[in-house]
């Protein structure tokens, strides 16, 4: 058996194997060829490179990125989809399949994950063709209700992502990329715009799932960069501190804000620290940039680091 390349031959697999998608798992499978080559496209997927694909489901992207000479880690929860996967998968193929859920608690990446990958990483590579980069890129149409902890827990993991390709709900595109003031504007724009570089490539119609999600959908690539890169120099858990002290409660002032997440420092202090930072103590925290945010709270000092 191999892995499925349409809609058809899925449709006659999974009938054979008693399996259909779960409502409960968030479960729409990737069903048309041209999108799920512009994924393995916009990833950059090169022979040699180690690839962590996110709920493989019954495998059509695994396929594809198969095909591209990529190296595949594959995280499913659905143990009906990794045995699917297992009998369907060609023997040889450089495939490791991790049946798990890719978070432990929404807090972390799963350690199976993790040993999968490492071990991955540290282990001799086989020599490349010319222009394999081997280096990991990460790729998945991802559940839409868990799709900010997913980004948010691979972009703080520390683990050397080349580049990140995702099919998530369009209101998770439009919070990665929000600007400051922007309703959608929260922890997952800030933390996005300072470990990666985030580009909306196109919107993705119903008409390429199975079966069809009530939302609107977008592809979305997320390049990681170093955790330093602030702008300010400041410490990236006191600025996600600050920024998540703010959006808990962003319909109050910055000064309330900050007072009622128990960020303070001694009496008096904090109206100064804003306004050593330049910023107005009136403003509403959603309004700061991530320069400002830096700025705050590097003048926050240790209080901001918890």
């Amino acid at each position: 058996m191999t892995l499925p390349a349409t809609k058809t031959e899925l449709l006659a697999a999974l009938e054979a194997a008693g399996l259909a998608p779960r409502k409960g798992l968030g479960q729409h499978f990737l069903v048309d060829g041209n999108m799920l080559r512009a994924i393995v496209g916009a990833a950059e997927i090169a022979p040699g490179d180690l690839v962590l694909e996110v709920g493989p489901g019954p495998g059509l992207l695994t396929r594809h990125l198969l095909e591209a000479g990529a190296e595949v880690v594959a995280c499913e929860i659905d143990a009906g989809f990794v045995r699917f996967l297992r009998d369907h998968a060609p023997p040889s193929a450089p495939l490791e399949l991790v049946h798990a859920d890719l978070l432990d608690g929404k807090r972390r990446l799963a350690p199976a994950i993790l040993k999968a990958l490492q071990a991955r990483l540290a282990a001799p590579r086989p020599r490349r063709p010319p222009g394999g980069h081997g280096r990991l890129k990460v790729v998945g149409n991802i559940p839409y209700n868990i799709s900010t902890p997913i980004i948010c827990n691979l972009l703080e993991s520390g683990l050397p992502i080349e580049r990140m390709v995702f099919t998530v709900q369009r209101e998770v595109a439009d919070r990665l990329l929000a600007p400051p003031g922007a309703r959608a504007y929260g922890i997952i724009s800030v933390v996005a715009g300072l470990l990666a570089a985030t580009r909306l490539l196109r919107p993705v119609p119903a008409s390429v799932f199975w079966p069809r999600p009530r939302v609107e959908s977008a592809l979305v690539a997320i390049s990681p960069r170093p955790r330093t890169a602030t702008g300010e120099g400041t410490g990236y858990r006191a600025v996600t501190r600050v920024a998540r002290a703010i959006f808990e409660h962003r319909r109050k002032t910055l000064a309330n804000a900050l007072r009622l997440a128990g960020i303070a420092p001694r009496s008096g202090a904090l109206e100064a620290a804003i306004i050593a930072a330049g910023i107005d103590p009136g403003v509403r925290g959603e309004r700061l940039d991530i320069p400002a945010l830096a700025r705050l709270a590097s003048a926050l000092g240790p209080v901001a680091r918890g």
